[in-house]
C-alpha cells in the first residue's frame, strides 16, 4: 500500500492543521488549489469543467468536507469522433480542522470556489495578560 506524509501540507495551516485531503494515492478526482485568503480564511478551488451546479453537491458535516458531483444526462444521439474530456462524476473529501466552517460555494467558468473560514471561539482564542506591579499573594487573595 502507497502511503505519503501530509506534515508538509500541514505546514501552511499552523498548529492543529486547517485540512488535510482523505484522498489517497490512487487519487482519480480532479485537481484542486487551497488558497489561503486572510488570516483565517481559506478557499478551495476545484477544477469542474463541464458540470453544472445542479450536478455538484457540497457537505459538511462531522468535520468533513465533501464535494460529490454527477454528470447529468448523457448526450443521446451525439456521435463523437473524439471524446478526450473525461465524463466520469468524482467525490472528494477534505477533513476540516476544529472551528473551521464552510461558507459558501460557488461555481464558475468551470471551477468550484468553496469558502472556509476559521472561526475560534472567543473563549477559546488567546488573550494577552497584563503584567501588573505589587504583591500577587494579595492579588491573588
Amino acid at each position: 500500500m502507497l502511503s505519503y506524509e501530509l506534515s508538509p501540507f500541514a505546514r501552511h495551516f499552523g498548529p492543529g492543521r486547517l485540512m488535510a485531503t482523505l484522498d489517497d494515492a490512487r487519487d482519480t478526482g480532479p485537481a484542486y488549489d487551497i488558497i489561503k485568503a486572510g488570516d483565517n480564511s481559506y478557499v478551495i478551488t476545484l477544477v469542474a469543467a463541464g458540470f453544472k451546479d445542479s450536478d455538484i453537491t457540497v457537505e459538511a458535516e462531522a468535520g468533513v468536507l465533501t464535494i460529490n458531483a454527477q454528470p447529468s444526462a448523457v448526450d443521446e444521439g451525439v456521435t463523437y469522433l473524439h471524446r478526450g474530456r473525461r465524463n466520469a462524476g468524482f467525490k472528494r473529501a477534505f477533513r476540516l480542522a476544529e472551528h473551521v466552517e464552510v461558507k459558501s460555494a460557488r461555481l464558475e467558468d468551470g471551477l468550484l470556489h468553496v469558502a472556509l473560514e476559521r472561526e475560534v471561539p472567543e473563549a477559546l482564542a488567546p488573550r494577552r495578560i497584563a503584567i501588573g506591579t505589587g504583591d500577587p499573594v494579595r492579588e491573588a487573595a
